[in-house]
């Protein structure tokens, strides 16, 4: 009798104890599967970039994919497998065939800030320690982490002063040149630096921030570059108080102003701040974006104050087949003329000594908007009116050469 009541305990016992083992299987599962319905509920949601909101928030819950997406993505050699195996993310499956991710380590994303120009993306988390081990590439099919592996480049004395055009020269070579933490209090900054100029968008899930990129011309079908002559320390010219650099960025953000309206063009500024990236910056930074055409802005000056008017400079060796720098400053004469009433002075061709026409590999014209030398040019190119104007005939020159590139 004894016997066959532990017996019967020992089987309630493991009937118990098999009990438990499925509700904790049960547990289980569902943990796992609400952790990743959680860090699926972020996808698709597109958190910059957002045009003149730069390193702000946008509305959230966008429900397109952020890109095209990639092809292979869940082969198993796939660097994308070599990430995450089998598992992959909703949020991964929407980038591109070149991202950036960063492991937020629990951090709270705070701010994103950019410096194309400069090639240059910050990041800002909240609570979380980031090293650069922290930051995968996919470039490709290849795989990359932490500090990029870049060759020293021994340029000869003669070639120093040519500004590199740094581009990829394989496909799948690493996006990033550098990456750099600094640390303020619960606060670290990335800062990553690119190896070209890319279109970034970045969304997150709650384990990634995932930086998609693109180049420019892969996403845009005419790409302007507008460049203020200039800036920070460097001011220009000067007369009756006002700085030809100030000038210059006033007209370039009246064009701005108007060229915002629209989304035909997609226009890159060399800065729109009192800012001074470097000539070879400027230049370097156009050409990485194959754009189409570049327009400076700039004001002039002469030992006699009595020369006056305007003067367009242009390259002889620069063409898209008919579409030439000197056809574009011919239009930037006109129309500027025509516009604030300065005088057609002259058009100079400067390809020999001005670094922006000698190393610039799309058509390109200079506008020197009047001489701040000459009393009457000043007083009128000081003015809103004299500048809006400017920037207006801007605008028409900008259309006639995109019609004139389009009959060809």
């Amino acid at each position: 009798m004894a016997g066959q009541i532990i017996k019967k305990v020992r089987q309630c016992c493991i009937s118990v104890l098999a009990l438990c083992l499925v509700f904790f299987a049960v547990y289980y599962i569902q943990s796992k599967t609400g952790r990743k319905q959680r860090a699926d509920a972020g996808v698709g949601e597109e958190i910059w970039p957002n045009e003149g909101m730069v390193g702000q928030f946008i509305q959230m819950g966008s429900e397109e994919p952020v890109g095209g997406g990639h092809a292979g993505i869940e082969a198993e050699d796939s660097a994308w497998a070599r990430i995450f195996g089998t598992s992959l993310p909703e949020a991964a499956k929407r980038q591109e065939d070149y991202c950036v991710l960063i492991q937020k380590q629990g951090g709270t994303l705070v701010n994103i800030s950019e410096e194309m120009v400069y090639r240059r993306i910050s990041i800002t988390l909240e609570g979380a320690e980031i090293s650069p081990e922290n930051v995968l590439r996919v470039c490709g099919t290849e795989l990359y982490r932490g500090i990029p592996d870049v060759p020293v480049v021994v340029i000869p004395e003669e070639e120093k002063d040519i500004p590199l055009v740094r581009e990829p020269k394989v496909s799948e070579e690493d996006t990033l040149l550098s990456i750099s933490v600094e640390e303020k209090g619960e606060e670290k900054k990335l800062v990553l630096e690119f190896n070209t100029v890319y279109e970034v968008t970045v969304t997150e899930d709650d384990e990634f921030l995932y930086l998609s990129l693109l180049r420019p011309y892969e996403r845009y079908e005419k790409i302007l570059v507008l460049d203020a002559g200039h800036g920070g320390m460097d001011p220009g010219t000067s007369g009756g108080g006002s700085t030809e650099a100030a000038i210059n960025l006033a007209v370039i953000r009246y064009v701005k102003e108007i060229l915002d309206e629209r989304n035909d063009i997609k226009v890159y500024y060399t800065r729109i701040d009192d800012t001074l990236p470097d000539l070879s910056t400027r230049v370097e930074f156009a050409n990485a974006l194959h754009a189409d055409m570049l327009i400076s802005v700039h004001c002039n000056h002469s030992p006699s104050s009595s020369v006056n008017g305007l003067e367009v400079l242009y390259s002889k060796l620069q063409e898209n087949g008919n579409f030439t720098s000197r056809y574009l400053a011919e239009l930037c004469m006109e129309e500027v003329s025509a516009a604030t009433g300065l005088r057609q002075n002259m058009l100079t061709e400067r390809s020999s000594n001005l670094h922006l026409m000698k190393y610039c590999t799309m058509p390109c014209a200079l506008i020197e908007f009047g001489y701040m030398s000459n009393r009457r040019d000043l007083e009128l190119i000081v003015t809103e009116n004299a500048q809006r104007s400017c920037a207006e005939a801007i605008c028409r020159v900008i259309d006639e050469a995109y019609a004139a590139l389009e009959e060809q």
